[in-house]
């Protein structure tokens, strides 16, 4: 068991011990969670609609004020879409679980839910219409009046329909628990390739769920979020994706999965059940050994150094065959495909490394009219040069004329700490102090 737990550990599988191998390597049903675990858990807000009169910045200002608390992954996405607007006053906020939020924001009271806890009203056809496109709608009312509703998607995540493929070829049921509404979470289970669909359901509707899918066998429950946290205690094995998960739900399963992978699932169920099947073997290579030297041993078939060095061969056979458990082969390494986002574009861009000089002939931060974005000259160790339509040293000559005209010398800027690519000091004048690529404010060539 502990080759097998040590093995799954450095997989990026956090296995709570041997029973929590044996349990999940029973698995015959898989339920799962939606939000965050089949989807990225990076929502985005994708339409706002209102009703007559009222602007979309105040929709999205009074979601906010509701929501600036909310430690649900959809409230991240609503105070991103309202992060430009301004503060609205929010008292006395309070969770009503599987439904939405109430408070007082501006001195009004204000809910923020799902349709049914917020009547919808003229805006049903608009609220069906976003949830059968895959969106989660919540819907605004304040000072007693429905200002309009909010859409936000949670992509699925790329390699859950693999996951769930793989998960069916082990012969294990599939089932989606979600406490989104029905078209919503349908949508999302047809693209990941899930039959069998629970929505709208509360925390303790999870948890009930998964006690009577026990009677088709050994249920592990997939989640990552507090309202998963039940589920989780009471399936046969809890399954939390520990990476982006809540420390409730990390707490309350057996198994953490430390990455965003959602393969891992499928991975550590065929590892927890090769894990299991040599334990059995152990159990009864071992049981077969006892009963047959026991027997012999009484009637002086075989004298007392044999049945020690039997004895002790088999136990060398046992931990040998023990040690195929620590064996990585059904926890292999996978390539995330993931699409570009902005965000993740932006977290993507290369910092300037400590090897990198830039050389531009004085202003680097735009206020005279030149841009830190375009510098005359950009040095690093093993790359080329991005302005290649350019010769470097007619670069370099071009802004050494461009600053000798204009009277000043020219400066070098270190975008970080100075290192053997260059010794070349700054020349400084006047009251100037030389600058640095992450220093804010202007760079003092143009003071008064």
């Amino acid at each position: 068991m502990v080759a097998a737990v040590g093995a799954a550990s450095k997989a990026g599988v956090l296995i709570k011990g041997g029973a929590a191998v044996e349990a999940l390597g029973s698995v015959r049903v898989v339920a799962i969670d939606k939000t965050g675990t089949l989807t990225r858990n990076e929502p985005a807000v994708i339409d706002v609609v209102t009703t007559d009169g009222v602007d979309r910045n105040r929709v999205l200002s009074v979601a906010a004020a509701l929501e600036a608390r909310s430690e649900h992954p959809l409230a991240a996405a609503i105070l991103t879409a309202a992060d430009t607007l301004p503060n609205l006053p929010a008292e006395d906020v309070e969770a009503v679980p599987g439904n939405g939020l109430t408070g007082t924001v501006a001195g009004a009271p204000a809910r923020l839910g799902k349709p049914g806890f917020v009547d919808p009203a003229s805006l049903a056809d608009e609220v069906g219409r976003l949830q059968s496109a895959g969106a989660t709608v919540v819907v605004v009312e304040h000072d007693g009046a429905l200002l309009g509703a909010v859409a936000v998607r949670d992509e699925i995540r790329p390699e859950a329909a693999e996951a769930i493929t793989r998960l069916k070829q082990q012969g294990i049921q599939v089932v989606m628990l979600t406490g989104d509404n029905t078209r919503t979470a349908e949508a999302i289970a047809a693209a990941a390739g899930i039959t069998e669909v629970r929505a709208e359901l509360l925390p303790l509707d999870k948890a009930r769920i998964v006690t009577e899918l026990q009677a088709r066998g050994p249920v592990a429950m997939v989640g990552d979020g507090i309202n998963d946290a039940p589920a989780l205690a009471t399936a046969q094995a809890g399954i939390a994706m520990g990476a982006m998960g809540s420390d409730v739900a990390i707490e309350a399963a057996d198994v953490a999965l430390m990455g965003e992978d959602l393969r891992r699932l499928p991975d550590a169920i065929a590892h927890a059940r090769a894990a299991r099947g040599i334990f059995t073997q152990n159990l009864l290579l071992s049981g077969a050994i006892l009963v047959t030297l026991v027997p012999l041993a009484a009637i002086g078939a075989l004298g007392l150094a044999a049945v020690v060095a039997t004895h002790e061969l088999a136990e060398v056979l046992v931990i040998a065959n023990g040690i195929r458990a620590g064996r990585r082969t059904r926890l292999p390494h996978h390539t995330q495909e993931r699409e570009s986002t902005p965000a993740r574009a932006a977290a993507a861009k290369p910092e300037p490394t400590a090897t990198s000089l830039l050389v531009s002939d004085g202003c680097t931060d735009g206020c005279c009219g030149e841009s830190a974005e375009t510098p005359g000259l950009i040095l690093a160790e093993g790359r080329t040069n991005l302005l290649a339509g350019i010769s470097a040293p007619q670069r370099t000559t071009n802004a050494v004329e461009r600053s000798s005209s204009e009277g000043r010398q020219p400066q070098a800027l270190l975008l970080t700490r100075p290192t053997a690519v260059s010794s070349h000091k700054p020349t400084v004048q006047g009251d100037q102090s030389p600058q640095t690529g992450t220093q804010p404010g202007g760079c003092g060539c143009c003071a008064d």
